[in-house]
């Protein structure tokens, strides 16, 4: 208590930054580690359009506020604001993420993208690739530079080098730049998880559709197709990839990856995937549909409403629909770029596609009644958020073609992929809603 009361009698009194003799004393140095930037509010974020406005003085390197690294992601993804001077109400986020190559662009953004959106009517973020080099840009700046330039200016500008992380995020030779969603990913109701609903599973069995056809085992589970090394349920799929909105359907697909099986895998990838399908459809084993109910309620925590299955099937049966009929029209064009592309990672791409779709297909042949898969494609689908299009009315007598200008309105995905390419610059792409936002024009 003495050594106490002695530290207290000496110990230096500052009030206000004059001492409690009256005699002039400076204030602590507050010294600082790293640079200070506005804090990212994921909460109540708005999505930032993925083209700048026509009214910005220059490029994105003027609008950068600030940055945020997110806790997943193996690879590095970060959260952006972005604001306009000359708009009050323009400030919002977008996700930026590195990918090793263009060819991982291609496997985890632009066609399983254009599979979600065009096809299966699955809502998914929007997204664009800058390559670090681009050709097309003249008087040596790009989008990439200007990204680089305004985020390694916050840190600069307070005296610090960029932290590892985004040192690294444009060490890449292209950003993957993707329209913030939101919502919460699939968590337990004590983090914000709402209960599902019929919407809601119909969407997931559509998602499951896509996942099989992309060899995506990073969403939801199916024991017997992606084989881990713990097969208990929960350790299956990435609940992180799956976002939920907060009306019924609301359900937002992320993080898309498609994986080409080697080479001595493929015959075994593709008969698993017909041997699920089939199962589902004769209603042999509807196993991988009671794992998925019951893992969206492992990680939930709601307990399953006794219809989770039964609407699960109905979202996969349309998935199936809508593959079957894809494959149908796209079939020919599909072989024709196997036959004459040169470029081995998209042949490979195509060819697992091409051998999923057309077993899905078979498979739905002899088990299904006559007219409900043999039917067309659903007319247009009103969603509530702008993550997807609707899929355009393609209703038509079974074998009767569908015109050329209702094609390229509906799926047409090479018209798409050839001249409304997200690896070309914003300036040469066309409004058909994959990349841009018109009303922000």
């Amino acid at each position: 208590e003495g050594k106490q009361l002695l530290a207290a009698a000496f110990k230096p009194r500052v009030l206000g930054g004059v001492s409690a003799t009256g005699g002039s004393r400076p204030k602590k140095w507050v010294v600082k580690t790293e640079a200070e930037l506005p804090p990212i509010k994921l909460g109540c974020a708005a999505p930032y359009p993925l083209v700048r406005p026509l009214n910005a003085q220059t490029g994105w390197d003027a609008a950068v506020s600030s940055i945020k690294r997110s806790a997943l992601g193996a690879t590095g993804v970060f959260f952006v604001l972005l604001s306009d001077n000359d708009s009050a109400d323009s400030d919002g986020v977008l996700v930026l993420k590195r990918v090793p190559d263009l060819d991982s662009a291609l496997y985890e953004g632009a066609f399983p993208t254009m599979l979600s959106l065009k096809l299966f009517g699955i809502k998914t973020p929007r997204f664009r690739v800058l390559p670090r080099d681009d050709a097309a840009e003249s008087g040596g700046d790009n989008e990439f530079k200007q990204f680089k330039r305004g985020i390694f200016a916050l840190y600069k500008n307070q005296g610090f080098d960029p932290p590892s992380g985004v040192q690294q995020l444009f060490d890449a030779p292209a950003l993957v730049m993707t329209e913030l969603v939101v919502g919460v990913p699939l968590c337990h109701k004590s983090a914000g998880q709402r209960p599902l609903l019929r919407e809601d599973y119909l969407a997931l069995g559509r998602i499951f559709v896509l996942d099989l056809v992309i060899n995506n085992y990073d969403r939801l589970p199916c024991r017997s197709v992606w084989r881990r090394d713990y097969q208990r349920l929960q350790s299956q799929g990435n609940p992180g990839n799956l976002m939920f909105g907060t009306e019924p359907g609301d359900v937002v697909a992320i993080d898309h990856e498609l994986l080409v099986a080697v080479e001595h895998k493929f015959d075994e990838y593709v008969g698993a995937v017909r041997s699920v399908v089939a199962g589902i459809v004769k209603g042999t084993d509807t196993t991988p549909l009671e794992d998925i109910v019951a893992y969206v309620s492992a990680h939930s925590g709601y307990e399953s409403h006794p219809k989770a299955r039964e609407w699960l099937e109905e979202g996969f049966l349309e998935g199936l629909r809508r593959a079957r009929v894809f494959y149908a029209e796209e079939t020919a064009e599909m072989n024709h770029i196997l036959e004459t592309v040169g470029i081995k990672t998209t042949s490979d791409m195509l060819r697992q596609v091409v051998a999923v779709l057309a077993d899905m297909a078979e498979a739905v042949k002899p088990a299904v009644p006559h007219g409900i898969l043999d039917s067309a494609l659903p007319g247009t689908t009103k969603l509530a958020h702008a993550y997807s299009e609707p899929v355009h009315d393609l209703t038509r007598a079974p074998g009767h073609s569908i015109p050329s200008v209702q094609r390229e309105q509906s799926y047409d995905w090479h018209a798409t992929t050839a001249f409304n390419s997200p690896f070309a610059p914003a300036a040469r792409r066309g409004g058909d809603g994959l990349v841009d936002r018109s009303e922000r024009l």
